[in-house]
């Protein structure tokens, strides 16, 4: 996850990866599958983080409407399964989106 500098703006994601990484373990949370307690993501001594994740979720949501339906259900698929090998037309699919997206999280400063 992004972490804060000492002025207060947030560092972007080191890597397309690690971004990828943020939004798929949170997505559930964070679209409606399970309600999130204001208070129940707590750093530094007890302050709630709960609205940063939501503002760094949304931040990799917005970048992620570059790709196309097709795409976005081919890279959920392709993270949900690290390990599967994928046809030629599938792989294909999935480093154009892989593609796009980085050039667009870079483009908005999600990922350094």
């Amino acid at each position: 996850m992004r972490t804060p500098r000492r002025d207060g703006e947030m560092r972007p994601f080191p890597s397309l990866e690690a971004a990828l990484a943020f939004y798929f373990r949170w997505a559930e949370a964070l679209r409606g599958g399970k309600a999130i307690d204001p208070g129940e993501v707590r750093v530094d001594g007890g302050r709630s983080v709960t609205e940063e994740i939501r503002a760094t979720y949304l931040s990799v949501e917005l970048c992620t409407r570059v790709l196309t339906q097709l795409e976005m259900i081919v890279l959920g698929w392709a993270w949900a399964q690290p390990g599967e090998k994928l046809s030629r037309p599938v792989a294909g699919i999935l480093h154009r989106a892989k593609s796009k997206l980085g050039r667009e999280m870079r483009r908005r400063g999600v990922v350094g």
